[in-house]
C-alpha cells in the first residue's frame, strides 16, 4: 500500500520547468443533448437492411421472416447503439473528416455510396467495424497507432468490402440452410472457415479499392503489422497459451503474407485528404483515449497507452496525469501492484527449463532491462528518436509501480498541473498529514476540476457533505418474447399512455417516498453526459472489487463520483436490472414475428395465460459512512402467475426486491464493520 517515499531527484531530464499553470488538453467536454440525426427510425433501417436480402432467398415463408428477423435485429442494434452517447455526436469536424477519408476509397460504380456513413466511437481500443445498414464506426483508439490517412482507408475499405461483397446477409443465408451445423464435439469448422474466407475476400477488394484510389497500397500491410504486433503483445499476458487460432479471423501473419503477394502497384499517397488535418486530429484524440480507457477500468492499457504518448511528447503534462490515475487506481483496488515491476508485471516470457523444454514464467526484470517492444511496441531505436529516450540512458528512474508513479508526479510539478497533486494527494491512504498537504496545495491553484471534493476531503465532510439518501435507477425493462428458440425483443411504447414504463417505475417508487427516482430513458435527450456517468457506475457497480488492508471509497477511486453524488443529492445509487420474458410456441411466419414487435409493453404485460418470468438483479454503489461501497443482491428468476396480468405482479415483485436490498445493504454494512 502506497504511504509515501522517497521521490527521485529529477537530473538530466530534458523537462522545461515553467512557473506558471499551463493548459493541457485533458479531453473533450460533451453535448448534453444527443442530436435529432441520431435518433434512427429502426423501420427505416430494417427495410434498408432487408432489401438486400436476394429474393431467391424469400421464396419460403420461413425464410422471409428469417431475412426479417435478421434485418431487424441489426437495426435494433444500429439504432441502440447510435443513441446511447458512446458516439461522437458533436464533433462534426472529426466525422467530415472521416468520411471524406472513407469516400476517397469508395469506387465510383459503388451502388449504395449514399448508404454508408462512418461515425467514430468513444472506445480507446484499436477496432472498426460496418454493419448490414451500411453504418460503419471507427474506434478513436484506432487513432493511437496509425501514423497517416492510408491505413486508416486500408482499414475503412476492408469494412467497406464486407458491406459490399454483402458478407452479413451471406453468413445469415448459410447459417438459415444448416450450413453450420454444430460438430459431435461442439466446434463449428464449417462457420470458422467461412469467417476466415471472408476476411481475405475483404483483404483482396480492398487492396483493389486502395490502389484506384490513389492511396499508399502498402498502407494495408502496416494496418495489419499493428494487429501482428497487438496480438504479439497479447501472447505474453498468458502463462499457458502459446498461440491463437484462427477462428473468425486469419492470424495477421497469414494475412500479411496474402497482402505481400498482392501484383498491383504499391506506390501511391499516405495523405489525399489533408495531413494538416490528420496531425491535429490525431494530437486531440490522445486524451480522448486515455479519458475513455482510464473511465472504462482498463487501467492497464491506459498506463501503456499514456506511456508511450509521454515517450512521444514529454512535456505534456495531461498525458502524466493520465499515467499517474491508472497506476493509482489499479493498485487503490489491488495495493499488491505498488510494489510489482511497472508494465512488465503482468507479462509472462518464454524461457527453456532443464529439460530442454519451453515454459513461461512471469517476467521478472523491469521495463529498462530487456527489449520495450516485447510490452509497448516500440523498438529501441525509435524509441532513441524520441523525446522520452532519457529513460533508457544513464541510470535507471524507477523500477515499481510507485517509484514509477512518484517520479511520474516529481515531473509533473515541473509544469505546474494541479490535477497531478490531487491524484498524489489520493494516492497517499496512510498519513493523513501528508495527505492534507498535498490537499491544500491543490487548493492554493485558481483552475482547479474538483474544488468542492478537495475542500469536503480535507474538512473530513467527505461523507457528511453528502445528502443521506438513495437515487433508485431503472435503466428499462428488457422485455423478450421467445418464440420457439427464437428472442424478440420488445422496443415499441407509447410514451403518452398512462400505463407505459415510465408509469410503471413511478408506481414502485410510491413504496419509497423518501428515495429518488430516476427513470434513466428520460436523461437521453437532455442529460446525456450524466446517462452516460450512471451507466459506468452501473457496469463498476458489478466488477468484483476486493478490498486488502484498506477500506476502498468510492470518492478516492474517482472524485467525479462524488461530484455526480452531490449533483444527483444522494450518497448512493442503486441500479434496478430486470428481464421480462414469455415462452411461446414457435412461429415460422414472417407475419407472427411482425405481429410481436408491434405490440407495446402494455399489450405485452396485459396478456393474460402466457408462461411468464422476471429475472432481478439489484446493485448499489456508495459513499456512506461506516458502510461498504458497494452492494449486490440477485433476486432471482421469478416465474409470475400466468393466469394474471404481468403488470401487477411485476410492480409487486419489484417493491418486495428493493425492500429485500435494503436487508441486504445492512446485513453487508455490518459485515464490512466488522472486518
Amino acid at each position: 500500500m502506497k504511504n509515501t517515499l522517497a521521490l527521485f531527484l529529477v537530473l538530466f531530464i530534458p523537462f522545461m520547468g515553467i512557473s506558471q499553470v499551463q493548459t493541457y488538453d485533458f479531453g473533450r467536454t460533451y453535448t448534453d443533448s444527443l442530436p435529432q440525426e441520431f435518433k434512427l427510425e429502426i423501420s427505416e433501417i430494417r427495410d434498408r437492411i432487408n432489401g438486400t436480402i436476394p429474393e431467391n432467398f424469400k421464396e419460403k415463408e420461413s425464410q422471409r421472416r428469417a431475412g426479417f428477423m435478421f434485418s431487424d435485429q441489426n437495426a435494433l442494434f444500429v439504432s441502440s447503439l447510435m443513441s446511447t452517447g458512446d458516439v461522437y455526436s458533436d464533433w462534426m469536424a472529426f466525422e467530415k473528416y472521416l468520411n471524406n477519408i472513407f469516400n476517397e476509397v469508395i469506387p465510383d460504380d459503388f451502388a449504395d455510396k449514399e448508404a454508408v456513413h462512418i461515425y467514430l466511437l468513444k472506445n480507446g481500443g484499436f477496432n472498426a467495424f460496418m454493419t448490414a445498414s451500411g453504418i460503419s464506426c471507427v474506434n478513436i483508439g484506432v487513432f493511437a497507432d496509425i501514423d497517416d490517412e492510408a491505413t486508416l482507408a486500408g482499414i475503412l475499405a476492408h469494412e467497406l468490402a464486407h458491406f459490399y461483397l454483402q458478407h452479413g446477409v451471406k453468413r445469415f443465408i448459410k447459417s438459415e440452410n444448416g450450413e453450420f451445423r454444430r460438430g459431435v464435439f461442439g466446434g463449428n469448422k464449417s462457420s470458422s472457415q467461412f469467417s476466415i474466407a471472408n476476411e481475405a475476400q475483404a483483404d483482396s477488394l480492398a487492396m483493389i479499392w486502395m490502389e484506384k484510389s490513389g492511396y499508399a497500397v502498402d498502407a494495408m500491410i502496416k494496418a495489419f503489422t499493428i494487429m501482428k504486433d497487438r496480438q504479439d503483445r497479447a501472447l505474453g499476458l498468458y502463462e499457458d497459451v502459446w498461440e491463437f487460432k484462427a477462428t473468425t479471423h486469419p492470424l495477421p501473419t497469414s494475412r500479411l503474407e496474402e497482402l505481400n503477394k498482392f501484383e498491383g502497384k504499391r506506390d501511391g499517397e499516405y495523405f489525399l485528404v489533408s495531413e494538416a488535418q490528420f496531425n491535429v486530429f490525431k494530437k486531440k484524440a490522445k486524451p480522448e483515449i486515455l479519458k475513455h480507457l482510464l473511465e472504462g477500468f482498463n487501467y492497464n492499457s491506459c498506463i501503456e497507452w499514456a506511456y508511450k504518448f509521454h515517450l512521444e511528447e514529454s512535456n505534456n503534462a495531461a498525458y502524466l496525469y493520465y499515467l499517474m490515475e491508472a497506476i493509482r487506481r489499479s493498485c487503490y483496488l489491488r495495493p499488491e501492484l505498488w510494489s510489482e515491476n511497472f508494465i512488465t508485471h503482468r507479462y509472462f516470457e518464454v524461457v527453456e527449463n532443464s529439460k530442454d523444454k519451453r515454459e513461461k514464467k512471469k517476467v521478472e526484470s523491469h521495463l529498462f532491462e530487456n527489449s520495450p517492444k516485447d510490452y509497448l511496441g516500440l523498438s529501441l531505436e525509435k524509441i532513441k528518436k524520441m523525446e522520452g529516450a532519457f529513460y533508457w540512458e544513464d541510470e535507471v528512474k524507477f523500477v515499481t509501480n510507485e517509484q514509477a508513479f512518484d517520479f511520474f508526479f516529481r515531473v509533473s510539478q515541473l509544469f505546474n498541473e494541479p490535477e497531478c497533486v490531487l491524484s498524489n494527494a489520493l494516492s497517499i491512504t496512510k498519513d493523513d498529514k501528508i495527505r492534507a498537504k498535498e490537499l491544500e496545495k491543490y487548493l492554493g491553484y485558481k483552475n482547479i476540476r474538483y474544488r468542492n471534493f478537495a475542500q469536503a476531503l480535507l474538512d473530513g465532510n467527505i461523507s457528511k457533505s453528502l445528502e443521506k439518501k438513495k437515487m433508485i435507477v431503472w435503466s428499462n425493462l428488457q422485455t423478450t418474447i421467445r418464440q420457439g428458440k427464437e428472442d424478440i425483443q420488445i422496443r415499441k411504447e407509447d410514451w403518452n399512455a398512462p400505463n407505459n414504463l415510465a408509469a410503471l417505475f413511478d408506481t414502485i417508487m410510491m413504496d419509497f417516498p423518501e428515495s429518488k427516482g430516476v427513470f434513466l430513458p428520460d436523461w437521453v435527450d437532455s442529460r446525456l453526459n450524466d446517462y452516460k456517468l450512471l451507466n459506468e457506475l452501473e457496469s463498476f457497480s458489478f466488477q468484483q472489487t476486493v478490498s486488502k488492508g484498506q477500506r476502498t471509497e468510492l470518492h478516492i477511486l474517482d472524485p467525479r463520483y462524488w461530484d455526480a453524488l452531490r449533483e444527483f443529492g444522494v450518497n448512493e445509487i442503486e441500479f434496478i436490472n430486470c428481464r421480462y420474458y414469455e415462452s411461446r410456441k414457435a412461429q415460422k411466419t414472417e407475419a407472427a414475428y411482425k405481429e410481436v414487435i408491434e405490440k407495446d409493453y402494455l399489450d405485452i404485460f396485459n396478456e393474460k395465460k402466457r408462461t411468464k418470468y422476471l429475472e432481478v438483479f439489484v446493485t448499489a454503489i456508495r459513499s456512506v459512512e461506516n458502510g461498504a461501497m458497494k452492494v449486490k443482491y440477485y433476486g432471482g428468476d421469478n416465474k409470475l402467475n400466468f393466469k394474471k396480468q404481468a403488470r401487477p405482479q411485476i410492480i409487486s415483485l419489484l417493491q418486495k426486491r428493493i425492500k429485500e436490498m435494503e436487508m441486504q445493504a445492512k446485513k453487508t454494512d455490518r459485515r464490512f464493520r466488522k472486518n
